[in-house]
């Protein structure tokens, strides 16, 4: 079983990072418009269970997406489950009529990079601003912070600006409220 880590990081802008990742020959893989649409169980608080049901629309695709609750560590690590599924509004549909509710709407665009394992987001983000997201797919926690930490370093990017905070944490943050979605 594979689980995806994760680390966050805040920027003032991505040109820079940009140019760094073409001379560290990553590989473009396009900018996507994602819209996440976060649900909340009927009986179980997904506040207190630390997990995540996730539709995204992104360019024309929509994905359904489970996240466990996160490990120990220094990135965020979980168990993510996804597929695509044909339709975003019938989806959407089944979900309410189970009794779940949609609790939050996060909207951003996102430039993906990939060098080897590591997946790199440019993340724009509504409410919140630019930051970088890191992720490897992985069984094994020590490599994948391993290549996360190897790719900050690279990019020059400030470790101690790190945050294994999710953007609707990081948003509920900045507006001064309690988690409302995870």
């Amino acid at each position: 079983m594979k689980f995806e880590f994760e680390v966050k990081i805040p920027v003032k802008e991505l040109e820079n990072l940009r140019n760094k990742l073409v001379s560290m020959g990553a590989r473009k893989l396009g900018i996507f418009k994602q819209v996440d649409l976060y649900f909340q169980h009927p009986c179980r608080d997904f506040k207190l269970t630390d997990e995540v049901l996730r539709v995204r629309m992104q360019n024309g695709r929509t994905l359904l997406t489970y996240k466990g609750p996160r490990m120990k560590g220094k990135s965020k690590s979980r168990l993510e489950i996804q597929v695509e599924v044909s339709d975003q509004n019938k989806i959407i549909s089944i979900l309410k009529s189970l009794g779940f509710k949609l609790s939050y709407e996060l909207r951003k665009v996102r430039e993906l990079w990939e060098i080897g394992e590591v997946k790199i987001g440019l993340d724009t983000v509504d409410r919140l601003g630019n930051y970088v997201e890191l992720e490897v797919i992985s069984n094994d926690i020590n490599e994948a912070n391993r290549k996360i930490d190897e790719i900050i370093s690279k990019l020059g990017l400030d470790a101690g600006k790190v945050t294994a905070k999710t953007y609707v944490e990081l948003i509920f943050e900045k507006m001064g409220k309690r988690k409302s979605a995870t």
